[in-house]
């Protein structure tokens, strides 16, 4: 912190920045408060979850450089993203016409996910996202095409994650999202068979 002129006296020698009296890193994160959270490592990079009550759920997510997390939608968690480092290709599937759209996020830019809205983030880079949302469920998540997690294996994870027994109705997906993956399983198919016949 640079002093002033007007601020130079013995009493501003007792200030403190929010720097100076930040708790040591903590599992390699720099953190301003001592947590309860607990660290679950994907195969994107790792998650910290800082507290997942019945209100809400906040995470950081530190990404590795090339990796990204699966397409995948929630029916009942709203979540904003707040890119903090690096640079990401953000996806979504349009649900109006099943068209997958991208653009490039950066350091500052902030994302809102409403439920039912397919997402997904690649690191271009390492990089940080704060994300808070309503609660998260593992039971509300939706996959639609497989990220770096499903290429490792699930390792049972030791942690604090409240999953409060709230009721997730059945997925209603609409007819232009199960056209896109009928004809992405078709697609699949039709290149198997051909490369078969080689």
């Amino acid at each position: 912190v640079k002093e002033t002129k007007q601020f130079k006296s013995k009493e501003t020698k007792k200030w403190k920045t929010s720097r100076d009296i930040r708790n040591p890193l903590i599992g390699g994160w720099k953190i301003g408060d001592v947590v309860e959270g607990c660290v679950v490592p994907k195969g994107w990079g790792e998650e910290l979850i800082i507290e997942n009550n019945e209100l809400y759920c906040g995470k950081l997510l530190k990404f590795k450089a090339g990796c990204k997390f699966s397409m995948h939608y929630h029916m009942v968690k709203d979540e904003s993203w707040y890119v903090q480092e690096g640079e990401f290709i953000y996806r979504w599937i349009d649900t109006e016409n099943a068209e997958v759209k991208t653009v490039k996020l950066y350091p500052g830019d902030v994302v809102r996910q409403i439920p039912g809205q397919p997402h997904q983030l690649e690191a271009l880079t390492i990089g940080v996202v704060f994300e808070v949302s309503t609660q998260h469920n593992d039971s509300d998540s939706y996959r639609v095409f497989k990220g770096d997690e499903q290429k490792r294996k699930i390792k049972s994870v030791a942690g604090r994650q409240h999953n409060m027994n709230i009721i997730v109705k059945e997925p209603e997906v609409s007819d232009t999202i199960k056209k896109y993956i009928e004809d992405g399983i078709k697609e699949g198919l039709d290149k198997t068979k051909k490369t078969k016949k080689k």
